[in-house]
C-alpha cells in the first residue's frame, strides 16, 4: 500500500471514531426548580365526627298562652245551663302533667318538697309560696273565692294515702276543666298574683284512704309517725261512702309552668254506691280522652319517680303511741309553718 493510500485510510479510521464518541454534556444552568405548595388540610377532616343528633322540637304552644285558646265543656249533671269549664289545647297541658306528677308524689308517694324541686328539674316557684286564698272556677259557678288547703304538710313531713286493705294507691286524677283569670293571694307577703289560667283536676278515690304521716326534720332526734282515716277528718264527707272525689287547682305562673293551688275540702264529694262513682269517673273521663289518666304507675312510667318506702310497721303500734305520734308532730308542723312557711319568699 503506498504512502499516499495510508494516509487516507487513518483518516477515515478518525472520522468513524470521532462519529462515535458521545458529545461532551453541556454545563448545568442555575435555573431555579419550582417549590411544591403544601395543601394544609383541616383537622377536623382527620378526626371523624359524629353527626350531631338533631335537637328535639318544642312545641311553642307549650309555653305561650297567645296560641291557647278555651273551648266549652257541656255542663252534666250539674244543674247549671251554661259550662262554667273549658277545656284547653291539649299541648297547654304539658307543664300541668308535672305539676300533678308533684301533687301525687307529695301526698301518696312520701315525697319532700326538696326531693320533688330536684327530681323534677323547674320551678314551682321554691320555696313553695303559700296561698291563702284563691278565685277559681267550679262546676257550677264562675269566680269562688274559697280558703285552699296548700300544704297537705309542711316541707319536713312524708305523707302516704292507700287503699287500707291492700296498701297501694289508687287514687287517679283526671281533667275537669279550666277557665281564665285566676287570682291568688300569697301570704307572705300578703299580696295578689294574677294568672292568665287556672284548671281543676279530680282525684278519684274508690275507698277511704287511710294515711301515713312521718316527720322528718333537721330538728327532730328521731322519726315519727302517726296513722289515720283520712275521710273521717271533714265533717262534711261519709267516710262509709263508695267512693270520693277532690277537686285540685293548679293555676299557671307562665313558661311551662303550672303551680299547685291545693284543694277545697268543702267540695270534697262522696259517692254512696260505685255505680253512682263509676258513673261521674267516666263523666270527667270524657271530657279531655288525649290527656292519660294519672296515678303513681303513670308517674313512674313518666317521669321514672316511684313512690318512696312507706313505714308500714307504724300501723302495728298501739292507739296511745299513735296518738301521742300525732300529736308531736302536729305541733311540729305549727312550728315549722310558722318559722319556714310564712317566711318564704315567693319566686315572682
Amino acid at each position: 500500500m503506498t504512502l499516499a493510500r495510508r494516509f487516507i485510510a487513518f483518516s477515515l479510521l478518525l472520522l468513524v471514531l470521532a462519529a462515535c464518541t458521545p458529545a461532551t454534556p453541556p454545563a448545568p444552568t442555575n435555573t431555579p426548580r419550582p417549590t411544591p405548595t403544601a395543601t394544609l388540610i383541616p383537622t377536623a377532616t382527620l378526626i371523624p365526627t359524629a353527626t350531631p343528633e338533631p335537637s328535639p322540637t318544642v312545641d311553642p304552644c307549650a309555653y305561650d298562652t297567645s296560641y291557647w285558646s278555651l273551648t266549652p265543656i257541656e255542663p252534666a249533671n250539674t244543674g247549671s245551663p251554661k259550662s262554667h269549664l273549658y277545656r284547653l289545647p291539649e299541648c297547654a297541658y304539658a307543664g300541668l302533667k308535672k305539676a300533678v306528677a308533684f301533687t301525687l308524689l307529695r301526698v301518696s308517694g312520701g315525697w319532700l318538697f326538696s326531693e320533688l324541686y330536684r327530681a323534677l328539674g323547674h320551678d314551682y316557684g321554691y320555696p313553695y309560696p303559700y296561698v291563702a286564698g284563691a278565685l277559681v272556677n267550679t262546676e257550677t259557678q264562675s269566680d269562688v273565692w274559697y280558703s285552699p288547703i296548700t300544704q297537705e304538710s309542711p316541707f319536713y313531713t312524708r305523707w302516704w294515702n292507700f287503699d287500707p286493705a291492700t296498701h297501694e294507691s289508687h287514687s287517679q286524677y283526671i281533667f275537669a276543666g279550666c277557665y281564665m283569670n285566676v287570682s291568688v293571694y300569697i301570704q307572705p307577703p300578703g299580696e295578689y298574683r294574677d294568672l292568665p289560667y287556672g284548671c281543676t283536676v279530680a282525684e278519684f278515690i274508690p275507698y277511704d284512704p287511710m294515711g301515713i304521716i312521718s316527720l322528718e326534720a333537721p330538728e327532730e332526734e328521731r322519726l315519727k309517725a302517726f296513722y289515720s282515716s283520712l275521710m273521717s277528718n271533714f265533717p262534711n264527707v261519709d267516710p262509709k261512702a263508695a267512693g270520693f272525689k277532690i277537686e285540685r287547682y293548679y293555676g299557671y305562673l307562665g313558661d311551662g309552668v303550672w303551680m299547685y293551688l291545693g284543694y277545697n275540702e268543702e267540695t270534697i264529694q262522696s259517692y254512696p254506691t260505685r255505680e253512682r262513682y263509676d258513673m261521674n269517673w267516666q263523666m270527667y273521663r270524657l271530657r279531655e280522652p288525649a290527656l292519660p289518666v294519672m296515678d303513681l304507675a303513670w308517674v313512674e312510667q313518666e317521669f321514672s319517680l316511684a313512690p318512696k318506702p312507706a313505714p308500714w310497721e307504724v300501723l302495728d303500734v298501739p292507739a296511745e303511741i299513735n296518738k301521742e305520734n300525732r300529736q308531736t308532730i302536729n305541733a311540729s308542723n305549727t312550728r315549722f309553718f310558722r318559722t319556714v312557711v310564712l317566711r318564704i319568699t315567693p319566686t315572682p
